[in-house]
């Protein structure tokens, strides 16, 4: 995260949309509805429909109409790596053991198809590897199972090759991860993520003492959840999940989950009845 917590863009909007909310409630939004939502966002409509329409091209969202209501039903892969995703987001980030071991990724791309090497790149960097050198990264043993649907999703098998083991030396744990991952920047990504989020736990917490949220209060919950979310994933997406004895902020990364769990459990219910309630399907 940087100074830019909280600026987002209409896609990531419509994503955590998608991903928090629609996928509960059928794969499929009406086109009304979804700009109602992304309106209650702060989200300005025609960026909102500019970008519904080139998700559409991209193959993430397929038009779908249902009831006479034109509408967007989440392509097959657009719910894969939302659920991808999911690990990342909601599980403890530090809960790598040192003795889980790592997953290595090996690779060679030619020059003439640099495109896919930084493809092959970016992805691994997305998903918490890191390089120890040109064409071999490392990144935790649970990364193993993302890694390979990566892989396979990009289509770069054939340039790859995958192997699990354990790091045998010569330097420190934490010396290899120093050198290998620059982590000093998520470690103020996560001091930020908590003061800021502290405020807003704090501000529902006088808002409603007794952990109920009002009717009127659920369009609000619902914001707040939606940049929970946003500001979570952040800074947990760039976090490779080093073990806690390797990790620098390995205390204030668990104080930043602890107050991410205890916010969702306060916003998640409301956030939901209030998208329900735009949708028009009654949440139990």
């Amino acid at each position: 995260m940087s100074d830019s917590l909280g600026a987002y863009t209409p896609r990531d909007y419509i994503i955590t949309v998608y991903g928090a909310f629609v996928r509960g409630f059928g794969d499929w939004v009406a086109v009304a509805d979804l700009l109602t939502l992304l309106e209650a966002t702060g989200t300005e409509l025609p960026a909102a429909r500019s970008t519904i329409t080139r998700l559409k091209k991209a193959g993430v969202l397929v038009s779908e109409r249902r009831d006479g209501r034109a509408g967007y039903l989440a392509s097959a892969e657009f719910l894969a790596v939302l659920a991808d995703g999911d690990r990342r987001i909601f599980e403890p980030p530090g809960e790598t053991e040192a003795t889980d071991g790592w997953t290595i990724v090996l690779f060679s791309i030619p020059e003439s198809q640099r495109d896919k090497r930084h493809i092959m790149r970016s992805r691994l960097a997305a998903l918490g590897f890191g390089p120890v050198a040109p064409g071999a990264w490392i990144g935790p043993a649970r990364a193993s199972d993302d890694a390979r649907r990566m892989l396979e999703r990009q289509k770069l098998t054939e340039f790859a090759s995958m192997f699990e083991g354990q790091y045998k030396g010569f330097d420190t744990l934490p010396g290899l991860v120093a050198k290998t991952w620059d982590l000093a920047p998520l470690g103020d990504d996560y001091r930020r993520f908590f003061d800021h989020h502290r405020e807003t736990l704090e501000r529902w917490q006088l808002a409603t003492p007794n952990g109920s949220v009002a009717v009127e209060q659920r369009s609000d919950a619902f914001v707040d959840y939606i940049k929970l979310l946003q500001d979570w994933r952040q800074v947990v997406f760039r976090d490779p999940g080093m073990p806690d004895v390797a990790s620098p902020f390995a205390q204030l990364r668990g104080d930043a989950f602890f107050l991410f769990d205890r916010l969702r459990s306060r916003l998640e219910a409301p956030a939901r009845e209030f998208v329900g309630s735009v949708i028009g399907i009654e949440v139990i």
